[in-house]
């Protein structure tokens, strides 16, 4: 795919025709490909680092504990940054947010693929929120559902993903 890409310049629609690819699979391939990128990447770091994530799905309460207060720093390096108003600091912290979100679901013992599946998951229920063709919007006009912060909420008859079950299935199968 990031052949096709260099090959046409970026044009997304050639490369998919290349690829004998319809643009949306293309596209889903595409983003399936960024989130695994960013997953090996945080792998990488932290294997170069020395840090050993478990084989198989496992709780440990301190490692959780770990990420949690590398999340609690994180925020309050955005906070700071906020209050500053340094976009470039906020940008900086927000991205350390996700890469500290990515190590703990790594130190869960999560693989890069189950991430990637999980990931797909969580968006095609937050998708439900705001796309009238796989929810029912009629009764607020069609339109998602924003609270008055600003927040997509969700709609009548939302189901969350089934992490319970994705997980259960995972862990049984490796």
């Amino acid at each position: 795919m990031i052949g096709a890409l260099l090959r046409f310049r970026g044009n997304k629609s050639r490369a998919a025709s290349a690829l004998g690819l319809s643009r949306s699979t293309f596209y889903r391939k595409l983003q399936e490909y960024e989130i695994m990128q960013a997953i090996e990447d945080v792998a990488k770091f932290h294997k170069l680092g020395g840090t050993k994530f478990p084989k198989g799905i496992q709780f440990d309460p301190a490692v959780i504990g770990h990420v949690m207060t590398l999340i609690t720093s994180e925020y309050t390096e955005l906070t700071t940054g906020v209050v500053k108003r340094d976009v470039p600091n906020i940008t900086n912290e927000l991205l350390d947010v996700i890469y500290v979100a990515l190590q703990g679901l790594l130190s869960l013992g999560f693989t890069a693929d189950q991430v990637s599946e999980l990931w797909e998951a969580l968006q095609k229920a937050n998708m439900t929120k705001v796309d009238p063709a796989l929810c029912l919007l009629d009764d607020n006009g069609g339109k998602p559902y924003v609270n008055e912060a600003g927040k997509i909420t969700k709609p009548p008859g939302f189901k969350r993903a089934d992490f319970g079950g994705l997980v259960a299935r995972m862990q049984k199968n490796g």
